[in-house]
């Protein structure tokens, strides 16, 4: 029970601290497992690491089947997962790609489970490596720029892994702002829908009604009131991650407690049949009998 105790305590501290969870410790995206290097805005934006930290508390990492958390606060782009297996990578040169960028196109606000490959035959438990994150992000200045951030691992055999993985994936396409992101790839699509778009217009009926033409006006000044509504009313990317953490510690808690109901009550229950059956009568407190009949009969010599 007192087990059982500590733990409903330590899922409700959890859900608290992630509720209240502060975002000036991070940038637009982080590790959230493995955990990274300690975040400072003045250098998120220089590789290879985004922060002079050296590489401290390595996280055991396994060899096989390795995976790691995202957390993002704003919409993040272009990302690219790379590792290096220098103790202590200098520069970008020193890292090897594991996923590219036109596998990760977009990074939306909240929490995102990434598998990696496993480690190379050169690889041997105990050596250390640096896992990076490298991506494009609108964060504190009106211009895209490159951000960087590295989690610190040390190998360890699949067998001796003892850690959990808080992997999951729980992400809000809509409460970044993608509307500054152009991607020049994309550049030839838009021309061409403008263009269609401005054909479209030319093959319109011109002789509707003013009447239909006031509705039209009407209907575009009211979605353009609920769109600026809409934008006003959004929660941030940390806010929207604290909520997605707190509510499954929330859930986490409810079990919990279901759990402890569930077995007081089975206590009691078995406390009542113990007492409705016959292993729960105290023999020792009936009446003693004796072995001698005492309405015996004498039987007389009858020959």
């Amino acid at each position: 029970m007192a087990s059982l105790k500590m733990m409903l305590a330590g899922v409700a501290m959890m859900a608290t601290r992630a509720s209240a969870q502060e975002t000036d410790d991070m940038g637009p995206a982080a590790f959230l497992w493995p955990e990274d290097r300690v975040w400072q805005g003045d250098w998120d934006n220089r590789g290879p690491c985004g922060s002079v930290a050296e590489p401290h508390n390595r996280t055991e990492f396994p060899m096989q089947s390795g995976q790691v958390a995202l957390v993002a606060q704003d919409d993040s782009y272009d990302i690219t997962l790379s590792i290096s297996y220098s103790d202590d990578p200098q520069s970008n040169d020193d890292f090897e790609t594991l996923i590219d960028a036109e596998h990760m196109r977009e990074l939306d606000p909240g929490h995102v489970c990434v598998n990696l490959l496993d480690a190379p035959p050169s690889v041997s438990a105990g050596d250390n490596a640096t896992i990076q994150i490298r991506y494009t992000a609108q964060f504190d200045n009106p211009q895209n720029e490159t951000f960087y951030a590295c989690a610190d691992i040390v190998w360890v055999d699949v067998a001796h892994f003892t850690g959990v993985v808080p992997c999951f994936n729980a992400t809000d396409p809509g409460a970044g702002d993608a509307d500054w992101y152009h991607d020049p790839n994309n550049e030839d699509e838009d021309e061409d829908e403008d263009e269609n778009e401005d054909d479209d217009d030319e093959d319109d009926d011109d002789d509707a009604s003013s009447g239909s033409d006031g509705a039209l006006e009407g209907n575009g000044d009211e979605s353009s009131s609920n769109d600026n509504n809409g934008s006003g009313s959004g929660l941030s990317g940390g806010a929207i991650a604290g909520i997605v953490v707190g509510s499954l510690a929330g859930v986490g808690l409810i079990v919990a407690a279901g759990l402890v109901v569930y077995r007081r009550k089975q206590q009691r229950l078995r406390a009542l049949r113990q007492q409705h059956s016959s292993r729960g009568v105290d023999w020792e407190a009936q009446p003693g009998k004796s072995t001698a009949s005492t309405d015996s009969v004498r039987m007389e010599n009858l020959s």
